[in-house]
């Protein structure tokens, strides 16, 4: 028992990959800092110049959307419903459609910073504007506040540093990189950190796939679990933890909202 406890701890190994990370992202933030030093504008520094390299931006805005509550809480899901799970997917893919090909042609000519000013040309009020920029960053401090402290009880769980340490730490470095190196470094940060959790994602699939013993095992588990329902098969009793008149997986709305929202400086920064 002691040997299994012990093999769901940190390694050096596993710091040093957490250390390289933090690392990175400090570094990224100190080198855009020193390379736009001299020629420092508020085009530059919140838009990017508006000339960023398009897959940087799209994974960027990806990035945006993984955090620590998806990556615990997606497998959770999945793991309760099943193939059901496949609407948030869904929804996932028309609200990405509606946006790009309803709202971006709309926006992107206006050379906007946010939605917020939008809204403030679109309906001549400077109130609207206040109330709207209000509510997001309200949204967006307690969702970032959520995820860090989600990011903190993980690490903490498998590791011996303390969450009051885990979220100074990250905290201050995400607002320091933010802070020198602009969205350029915000953009880039996001790629470097996709990278790390992709290379970590495809890792535990592999390694848990063929751990099992195979694709074809996993399925036959899956299906002999339950959980290889057919996507129609939803529990509709609203009494549920997933109720599906509320959920973005059946009405793509909440993936639309969110999306549309965050037309931020990284569509400028195209």
């Amino acid at each position: 028992m002691a040997a299994a406890v012990t093999s769901n701890r940190f390694g050096w190994p596993d710091y040093l990959v957490v250390g390289g990370c933090l690392f990175g992202s400090a570094a990224i933030g100190f080198y855009y800092a020193y390379r736009g030093h001299k020629k420092t504008t508020v085009d530059s520094y919140l838009l990017g110049e508006r000339n960023m390299n398009v897959i940087a931006v799209g994974i960027s805005l990806i990035v945006t959307f993984f955090t620590a509550i998806m990556y615990t809480g997606v497998p959770a899901e999945g793991y309760l419903l099943g193939a059901g799970f496949a609407y948030y997917a869904a929804g996932i893919m028309v609200s990405c459609l509606v946006v790009a090909f309803v709202f971006v042609p709309v926006l992107y000519p206006l050379k906007l910073t946010t939605t917020y000013e939008y809204l403030h040309r679109r309906f001549d009020s400077k109130s609207l504007r206040v109330m709207a920029a209000s509510c997001g960053i309200l949204n967006s401090l307690l969702l970032s506040a959520l995820t860090t402290f989600a990011s903190a009880v993980a690490i903490a769980s498998v590791s011996d540093i303390p969450v009051l340490a885990s979220i100074s730490v990250m905290t201050l470095l995400a607002t320091i990189y933010t802070s020198l190196g602009g969205l350029k470094a915000v953009v880039w940060t996001d790629v470097f950190q996709y990278i790390i959790m992709l290379i970590g994602v495809l890792s535990v699939l592999i390694m848990g796939t063929a751990k099992v013993g195979g694709v074809h095992e996993v399925i036959r588990l899956c299906t002999l679990g339950g959980r290889m329902n057919h996507p129609t098969q939803v529990n509709l009793d609203s009494v549920k933890h997933r109720r599906v008149l509320n959920q973005r997986e059946i009405c793509p709305s909440g993936n639309l909202t969110d999306k549309v929202c965050h037309f931020d400086e990284k569509f400028g920064g195209r």
